[in-house]
Order: structure tokens, then sequence, then C-alpha cells
């Protein structure tokens, strides 16, 4: 089963947008949140077209950033954006690794 183009494209945004995301935490928070909306929005592109089960992994990053921000006293929203882009470049990554362990091509 291919995946629909529309799916791949935001994919592939959504891992640049999710590294450009961490990086700008520290230089401009306002592009982490940029990079988060697109994160997001593909998390439910993957949902709708069936690349993806559910929600879960961004609900739960969503929570354990909620807890930190909470913890360590700043901003919630710049967090969460954080958090998600993280998440996104770290789960890409892991993937990555498995499929090239696997041998299986991109």
């Amino acid at each position: 089963m291919r995946p629909s183009p529309l799916a791949t494209i935001f994919g592939v945004l959504s891992v640049v947008a999710a590294i450009v995301g961490v990086i700008f935490f520290f230089i401009n928070p306002t592009v982490t949140i940029v990079c988060a909306i697109i994160s997001v929005l593909n998390s439910i592109i993957q949902v709708v077209c069936g690349d993806q089960n559910n929600l879960t992994t961004e609900i739960a990053t969503i929570v354990i950033a909620i807890i930190i921000a909470l913890i360590a006293d700043i901003s919630i929203l710049s967090t969460i954006c954080f958090a998600l882009c993280i998440v996104e470049a770290l789960m890409t990554v892991i993937g990555w690794i498995f499929m090239l362990a696997s041998g299986r091509r991109f």
C-alpha cells in the first residue's frame, strides 16, 4: 500500500520542521511553535491517511511537557512545542536506524 502524496510531502516537511524547531528553540521560540504546529498537522494527516494508528505519542508528549514546564516553572506553550519537535526528530531517527538495521530501503 502506497502512502498518499499529501502524507509523503507532509512527512518530509514535518521532519525538516522538527529539526528546525529544535535548533530555533534557542534562537527564536516563535519558529519552534510554527514547527510544532506542522508536526501536529502531519500526525493528524498520517492518522487520517492510515499511516499512523493514533495520536497517543503526541498526547503523551504534551502531558510530559506540561509536567516538566510546571516543575521547572517555564513557559508551557514553548515547552510543549519544543517537546513535540524533539519527539518528531527522535522518532524519525529511530525509524531510520531500524530500517537500516533490517535492510529495508527508505
